[in-house]
């Protein structure tokens, strides 16, 4: 899903910004350019490419939000949220042009405010991933960088009784503990028996199920809060299952 979300970052700024360079350039000055019907016609062009963009964009929110819960990343909730308005604003456009032309006069603001909100909404997500993620430290860290906390913690036998209460409170909205009840994500019964890991195909072992919880691949949320020692227990639990 990251590539998707790409593309569709991409084409939101370049529809978006294409079409408000395209409207400035047909009104913004008191005389109407010679080239106005050829503007209209881009302003029309990247207004269908950027409202097939931006519900792309509001289908995957929806599936990530049915699949994550109350578990969202921070930048997934800021992401969810700026998305969101970009919706209302551009929908409210739309309705007055197609059904309350008496209010025409607000579509150039609202045009604006549209325009701006895609902007905020595909750079401040950028710049977020910057400031959480800056150049030179790699997106997916080493399995050895995702135990370093461990190595400092003093060993203890882990707890797969308080493991099962902290599946149940992070991971069962998304995974079943039965075989073949696969939720919004996959089953983890036999989690440890198999040969990799159904989400991020790596192999089965405790390092990489430690390293899908830091830094997972696809659309699971990441549980950077749990300490050491709830991923031992955590782990402790799955190995039952």
């Amino acid at each position: 899903m990251g590539n998707a979300k790409i593309v569709i970052a991409f084409l939101l700024a370049f529809a978006g910004g294409l079409a408000f360079a395209a409207k400035l350039l047909a009104t913004g000055k008191p005389e109407p350019p010679a080239n106005g019907p050829r503007l209209a016609r881009i302003h029309k062009f990247a207004g269908w490419i950027f409202a097939a963009a931006l519900a792309l964009n509001t289908v995957l929110g929806f599936i990530l939000l049915a699949r994550a819960g109350d578990a969202l990343a921070m930048r997934a909730v800021l992401h969810w949220h700026l998305a969101l308005t970009l919706d209302v604003l551009f929908l409210f456009k739309i309705l007055l042009v197609k059904r309350f032309r008496a209010y025409l006069r607000w579509v150039p603001g609202l045009g604006v405010a549209v325009a701006v909100s895609a902007f905020i909404l595909t750079i401040g997500s950028a710049v977020f991933a910057l400031i959480t993620e800056p150049p030179g430290r790699s997106s997916v860290v080493s399995a050895s960088s995702a135990l370093h906390a461990v190595a400092d913690t003093p060993l203890r036998t882990a707890d797969a009784e308080n493991g099962r209460e902290i599946f149940a409170g992070l991971c069962s909205g998304c995974h079943a503990t039965t075989p073949g009840r696969d939720k919004a994500g996959p089953s983890l019964a036999g989690l440890f028996k198999a040969d990799k890991l159904p989400s991020s195909g790596r192999p089965a072992t405790e390092e990489y199920v430690r390293l899908q919880l830091l830094k997972p691949i696809g659309s699971m949320p990441s549980f950077t809060t749990l300490t050491p020692s709830e991923a031992a227990d955590l782990l402790a639990f799955l190995r039952t299952i």
